[in-house]
């Protein structure tokens, strides 16, 4: 659809021939980009510029209401990396009042040190990706490579819980892909993370890590598996009175039932608390974690100075607003000892 493009430039070369029946029309033909033509897409946002190829369109010699598309090697340049898509698409009822039906893929697409943004999300890399099958179960199949990118993403502390800030939700990808027939697409995609680095934002905290490791993801696009390592190389808790430095991340991806991708997450980091601000004489060590997935992850903090014992609220207070520890130490246990 024409909405789906925000510009279009250059010239293209067409060859078309309509016969038959005016009530059942066929349509063939080619159209061939010339070099340097180009369209930006509303959902990529930048422009792709066709260097060869060419897609035709030919009505099937076996089935009335089918055509085939051919996507012939048509290669594109999109800002400094490039693209290229080879094979077939059947589609039936392209031309008549029923909905159109896409049968069957046989198609292969390249691609190297492509660049996608979105809002502040960004990601920079390449793909060999097959897709083969009729419409009962199309299979996507090959690699992703995931080189460079930034996921930024803010939350809301609410009584020791990290919660997503509230947005409009997105549709399940099933349901996104299903216009094109691929509601039952079935995964077997190894991805690789080079370089991602990934930043939250709460109030005045903020993350700050890089991630890096290898995914398979396979069965359904519905119900989606994903194996794998998953490894944080560095990362920091940023507070304004603390830096905590991550040191045992493990990041679990479960099946869920309605088919998201939401990890569960357990981090373990460590700072140190310094005097003279603390109140305290000597430098202590705090322990923060964070445990749950991308929707809720509780906030706990712990520290243990010779004994002394402090409440996860008080530490809170220090490291957000710098209100001593001193005057929050747990005093219940000598209390205990002098009663008895």
């Amino acid at each position: 659809a024409t909405d789906s493009l925000s510009a279009a430039r250059g010239t293209v070369g067409a060859e078309v021939v309509i016969g038959g029946p005016f009530q059942n029309l066929r349509y063939e033909g080619c159209v061939t980009p010339h070099l340097g033509a180009s369209v930006t897409p509303r959902a990529l946002g930048q422009a792709v510029r066709f260097t060869q190829g060419a897609a035709c369109l030919s009505a099937s010699s076996q089935v009335p209401e089918e055509n085939v598309l051919e996507v012939q090697g048509l290669r594109a340049q999109i800002d400094d990396g490039w693209a290229f898509v080879d094979g077939t698409v059947r589609i039936a009822h392209l031309f008549d009042s029923r909905d159109i039906e896409f049968r069957r893929w046989d198609l292969r697409a390249e691609a190297e040190d492509l660049r996608f943004a979105r809002g502040r999300q960004s990601i920079a890399g390449g793909l060999a990706l097959t897709l083969n099958g009729n419409a009962e179960l199309p299979r996507l199949s090959g690699t992703v490579r995931i080189n460079e990118g930034e996921l930024r993403d803010s939350f809301e502390l609410k009584n020791f819980y990290l919660e997503k800030e509230s947005g409009e939700p997105s549709a399940p990808l099933h349901q996104q892909l299903a216009p094109v027939g691929l509601s039952n697409l079935d995964l077997d995609v190894d991805v690789t993370i080079a370089d991602l680095r990934v930043r939250a934002d709460v109030a005045t905290i903020r993350l700050d890590s890089t991630l890096r490791g290898e995914l398979h993801v396979d069965d359904s696009v519905r119900v989606p598996q994903l194996t794998g390592l998953i490894d944080v190389s560095e990362g920091n808790f940023i507070f304004p009175y603390a830096n905590f430095e991550i040191q045992q991340p493990e990041i679990e991806f479960p099946r869920r039932p309605d088919g998201r991708v939401n990890p569960d997450i357990y981090v373990l980091a460590r700072g140190d608390l310094e005097p003279p601000r603390t109140g305290l004489d000597a430098e202590v060590e705090c322990a923060l974690t964070l445990d749950g997935d991308l929707d809720r992850l509780v906030l706990n903090l712990d520290v243990d100075d010779a004994g002394d014992e402090y409440d996860r609220t008080t530490i809170l207070r220090y490291i957000l607003f710098g209100a001593p520890l001193s005057t929050g130490r747990n005093y219940e246990g000598d209390a205990a000892a002098r009663a008895g």
